[in-house]
């Protein structure tokens, strides 16, 4: 199955697909146990296989949305006063959760899972 893709950049890999070296593509977690995956299976250890959502897919969902502006707001809100940064992020998550995933990162979602 090929995966679904942003501007030919995968919004979900499989976890076996990554390491180390892929912290910017998909987060640390998502590598780590990409990388115990690949390093512990030759030696009998069994670790869960899943797929990570990659930082491309948030980027894609993000500009979709037409969240950046929200975020970029909120964010700036948060540099001015430290009380500022809880309200900021209320709103941020707020204005994600109503957001629509789009058609192709539910699809790849669905599909990974």
């Amino acid at each position: 199955m090929q995966p679904a893709q942003a501007d030919s950049v995968p919004l979900v890999l499989q976890l076996s697909e990554v390491g180390l070296g892929d912290v910017d593509r998909v987060g640390g977690k998502n590598a780590s146990l990409g990388q115990m995956i690949q390093s512990l299976d030759s030696l009998g250890i069994r670790v869960p296989g899943g797929f990570a959502v990659t930082a491309a897919a948030y980027r894609h969902f993000v500009a979709s949305a037409g969240l950046q502006d929200t975020i970029d707001r909120g964010l700036a809100e948060a540099k001015v006063s430290i009380e500022a940064l809880g309200p900021a992020a209320k709103r941020i998550r707020a204005a994600m959760l109503a957001a629509a995933l789009p058609d192709a990162l539910a699809e790849a979602v669905i599909d990974a899972y």
